[in-house]
């Protein structure tokens, strides 16, 4: 594929962006250089979303010297004076190994280049989501402005661009926008292209930093139990709901970023509340634990939220082992801790959710419901929501839960039944999501904006400890047929065979269940299965194919095309709906419509009205001349003119607000035709 090189190198410089300067601050808090490597990525979010913040009030540009470099250099001369030492982590839990890592990261990048890259038909292709032209501008806006903060982040950034808004530069709140920050920097350190940078992160994210967020926890929750750590590498890549599902979906690019994290920022809380550890690692991995909530709270606060619901019922289980306690100067039994902690959680859950700030977001209604019948077997199946088409979900992973879980309450081990709470609890947000509607919803699953994806996310993440337990379970049951004793050898052939299996299962493609005749109507209807990853595979080559639908390859190329010719400063006039949405963050076009919302009279400037309702009157509308010269327009772009290709971005599209510009032809006077290519044209003005 095309772009090849520049996407290995983008991935490496991701890898860098993502890794490096986290990697420094969380040296300073642990010993063990695996887990800070693993921790690192929370830690450098945190690190960027302050500096987008600061540099802005100080009038300091962002960029790879002021928010790479400079900062890495100044932590790795703190990390050298002040860092935890080796021979200081005396009371430290052993860590991940060194095998393990690369374990986890093997089947990670195997499942990334099975389940995204192999059929991603272009490294250069672009999801066509109802977000992604926020995103894919947002980066563009960043990267030309330097200005990375999330304090107002808009399309229009530069000066120029803010005196010609549309609707006159209305909004201006608080978006969560470090993960455009990160993606920012891979193109200012040289990969231009955003598209390509876009999926460079977006796999990174997937198949290198999940897994191992993934594994920092498996290794601090589950010390000294190696093959159950090495389970976690299958499970924690093998989720379709999650990482996956978040490449088609959205874009949920930022969800990504921060749900990535969850494991291993939990991995640190674990360590800071593990039994005999010393008050100084205790208050290091605590305040690097607060710092990757900073940094998880800029990509999305709701894995904030998600972060609690795996570690209230860890918490639980820490209180209820321990024998007395004293609170506020009076000694309590684990129980009665246990209870006011749950307590305090429920009324921190309930002031959140009736606070006014947040009424927006817990109160959205997606109008997705399911009969109880039907959302008991998407949990029971792993298909969680079931949002497109009917599957059989993850059989496989299906069994490995139940395995686990019975596995937890056969020992009776509250080291391993918590993870299946927590599981549980998830599971319980899924169905309330999907059965339920009001305020029942939207206490349960409002923080995720009752999107039946983020909260099947949230079951995904829960669910990895669990399902890693099953596998492990399973890896006794495979020595146990081939007759393997206990050595080292034997159980690690076990264990190859359990996670081949698994992977096997996980990924096995598309059938046909038994029955009609080859060529029956209902062998290409209704018969056909598909597991979730193949399902998920077929989405990506689908949503990133730009074939048809919002944009295509060719209107793409035709844009690049124009920028070439007029150049980047020049204001063009467009219908965004026809995918010249795109066309700043994509082409470097300096389109005038930059996202795909209504408009109406009223809702933006007398010069955009004017122009969208009636730029095809130039040539005798004074007012028209006047608003083109107010803005200093001088072009106009035209995509393709089929306005139905894609009702997922055009559902709120109304022909008549942009009536004018549609009717813009060859023939139109005031118009004089620069480039064609199709039904694609730039027009200069001429009047």
């Amino acid at each position: 594929m095309a772009y090849a090189p520049e996407f290995v190198l983008a991935c490496l410089l991701a890898v860098v962006i993502i890794y490096l300067p986290g990697f420094l601050m969380a040296r300073l808090a642990l010993a063990q250089r695996t887990m800070a490597l693993c921790v690192a990525p929370a830690l450098s979010y945190a690190l960027y979303s302050v500096l987008a913040t600061v540099f802005p009030m100080l009038g300091v540009p962002a960029g790879p010297l002021t928010m790479l470099f400079v900062p890495s250099a100044l932590l790795a001369v703190l990390a050298l004076r002040f860092g935890v030492r080796n021979h200081d982590r005396q009371g430290e839990p052993p860590g991940p190994t060194a095998w393990l890592m690369a374990l986890y990261l093997l089947i990670g990048l195997v499942v990334g280049l099975f389940v995204f890259i192999s059929v991603l038909p272009g490294f250069d292709a672009i999801m066509t989501g109802r977000d992604m032209p926020h995103h894919i501008n947002g980066i563009r806006a960043f990267v030309d402005s330097r200005n990375f903060s999330s304090f107002g982040p808009s399309a229009y950034a530069l000066p120029e661009d803010a005196a010609i808004h549309p609707n006159g530069g209305s909004g201006g709140g608080f978006y969560p926008s470090t993960w455009q920050s990160i993606c920012a920097l891979v193109v200012m350190l040289g990969a231009p292209d955003i598209a390509v940078v876009i999926n460079a992160v977006s796999f990174v994210l997937a198949a290198v930093v999940t897994p191992l967020s993934g594994l920092a926890f498996m290794a601090e929750a589950y010390p000294r139990q190696r093959r159950l750590q090495a389970m976690g590498a299958v499970a924690v890549s093998c989720f379709v709901a999650f990482p996956w599902r978040f490449l088609t979906y959205g874009p949920l690019w930022p969800n990504l970023a921060g749900f990535a994290v969850i494991l291993g920022v939990a991995s640190l809380f674990v360590r800071a509340t593990s039994a005999g550890v010393p008050v100084s690692v205790r208050v290091r991995c605590g305040a690097a634990m607060a710092l990757s909530m900073f940094g998880m709270a800029y990509m999305h606060p709701n894995t904030v939220f998600a972060l609690g619901v795996l570690l209230v019922p860890f918490c639980v289980w820490r209180l209820l082992s321990v024998g007395r306690l004293v609170l506020f100067g009076r000694r309590l039994s684990g129980r009665v801790a246990a209870g006011v902690f749950v307590a305090a959680a429920v009324a921190l859950w309930l002031v959140l959710y009736t606070s006014p700030f947040m009424r927006a977001v817990v109160t959205m209604d997606w109008a997705f419901e399911l009969s109880e019948a039907q959302a008991l077997v998407n949990l029971a199946t792993v298909a969680y929501v079931n949002l497109y088409l009917t599957d059989f979900g993850q059989p496989v992973l299906a069994c490995a839960l139940v395995l686990g879980a019975l596995w937890a309450v056969r020992r009776r081990s509250g080291a391993h039944l918590w993870a299946v709470a927590s599981y549980l609890l998830a599971c319980l947000i899924v169905f309330a999501n999907t059965v339920t509607d009001g305020p029942m919803q939207d206490l349960l699953s409002g923080f995720w904006y009752n999107d039946p994806v983020r909260v099947a996310a949230l079951a995904a993440v829960c669910a990895v400890p669990v399902a890693a337990m099953g596998l492990d379970w399973a890896c006794e049951g495979v020595a146990r047929v081939l007759a393997l004793d206990a050595g080292r050898r034997p159980q690690t052939l076990a264990a190859g065979i359990t996670t081949a299996v698994a992977l096997f299962g996980v990924c096995f493609p598309s059938f046909f269940l038994p029955g009609p005749e080859p060529g029956h109507l209902m062998r290409d209807r209704h018969m056909r299965v598909e597991s979730e990853t193949e399902y998920e595979r077929i989405s990506v080559a689908a949503y990133y194919s730009q074939q048809e639908g919002f944009i295509t390859a060719e209107e793409r190329r035709f844009l690049r095309d124009a920028v070439a010719l007029i150049g980047r400063d020049a204001l063009v006039i467009n219908n965004p709906f026809d995918g010249s949405a795109i066309g700043y963050g994509d082409a470097g076009m300096r389109t005038f419509y930059r996202g795909i919302n209504p408009m109406s009279s009223g809702y933006d400037t007398d010069e955009s009205h004017v122009i969208r309702v009636h730029l095809d009157e130039v040539a005798s509308n004074e007012e028209v001349q006047q608003a083109l010269e107010t803005i200093g327009a001088e072009y106009v772009v035209i995509l393709g003119r089929q306005r139905d290709r894609s009702s997922e971005m055009l559902w709120n599209l109304d022909i008549l607000q942009w009536q004018g510009i549609d009717g813009v032809t060859d023939d139109t006077p005031g118009f004089e035709v620069l480039l064609a290519e199709g039904e694609c044209r730039l027009y200069h003005i001429t009047i």
